[in-house]
């Protein structure tokens, strides 16, 4: 199994073993970032790796090396995204406290502090059971690796490099998700992160089309943040009549129109992209 995109599953899943152990000591806003982005680059690479023509039973190895990989994302998300809920509600609250009236900063401020120690106390429990179980982890995924690379894979059969495979993933997508909605919005996101993991695994072209899906990745990603942090106040306060919940609330809208707007801008910019590499591949055949 030596190709370009084999060797790409192998270095992300090596990077993932790394940060695992790093984690399984202290589990850090970086180091647990790293781990979630680091479990989704591996199932990037190993998508495109599985485009190769290949054996149907090398199939069950994958599913193995994924389902783990999975595992993996699944239970550093919660404690990343509670990082970036802390983080999201101390902006606001220093940014009520310098427009709102003194009265008002104090509720805000009260309420925000009930919040934090909510967030905070299902942070460190998230991510005590993260710790425990990254040190066997890493031992999986050795195993599971392992298993993906003794299998061989007709790479020859594989048509274009990362950016044209991204490109056909992020066109899948829009077929799939012709219109978005705060419903669909999220899904939308998540599978344009996969499309833009596997360009970034090529050079300069790879970058040209990982940029505008990193942008609207960020975008949905702070609207959804908000969009849970809306849920979390909720639950903490106990209460839907708070300062601080209508306040929450009103970034939340205020921030799904600049994320739909972002992607219907850059998805359309993005199907022309991949409409002129279909004209391109068309072209050469016609040669």
């Amino acid at each position: 199994m030596q190709n370009s995109r084999s060797q790409g599953v192998r270095e992300s899943v090596t990077a993932l073993v790394e940060t695992l152990g790093a984690c399984s000591r202290s589990p850090g806003k970086d180091v647990v970032h790293h781990l979630r982005t680091g479990a989704r680059r591996c199932e990037a690479a190993l998508d495109l790796l599985l485009q190769a023509k290949h054996h149907p039973s090398h199939d069950h190895a994958a599913a193995t090396l994924r389902k783990l990989l999975r595992k993996i994302r699944r239970a550093a998300g919660p404690v990343r995204d509670l990082d970036v809920h802390r983080g999201l509600l101390k902006d606001l609250v220093l940014g009520e406290q310098r427009k709102a009236a003194a009265s008002q900063s104090l509720e805000v401020r009260r309420d925000a502090r009930k919040l934090d120690l909510w967030l905070r106390g299902r942070r460190r429990k998230s991510a005590v059971r993260l710790t425990e179980d990254a040190a066997k982890w890493r031992k999986q995924l050795d195993k599971a690796i392992g298993g993906v690379e003794s299998k061989t894979y007709d790479h020859s059969s594989m048509a274009g490099g990362a950016a044209d495979a991204a490109l056909d993933a992020f066109a899948e997508l829009t077929r799939r998700l012709p219109r978005l909605t705060p419903e669909n919005l999220h899904d939308f996101r998540k599978g344009a992160k996969k499309a833009r993991y596997m360009a970034e695994m090529e050079g300069a072209r790879g970058r040209k089309v990982a940029a505008p899906l990193n942008q609207m990745q960020d975008e949905i990603g702070i609207w959804h943040d908000w969009v849970v942090l809306s849920e979390e106040v909720r639950a903490a306060l106990k209460t839907d009549s708070s300062g601080l919940v209508a306040i929450i609330d009103a970034e939340r809208d205020r921030h799904y129109t600049v994320a739909y707007r972002t992607a219907m801008k850059l998805r359309a910019k993005l199907l022309v992209q991949w409409r002129a590499k279909k004209a391109k591949v068309s072209g050469h055949r016609a040669v």
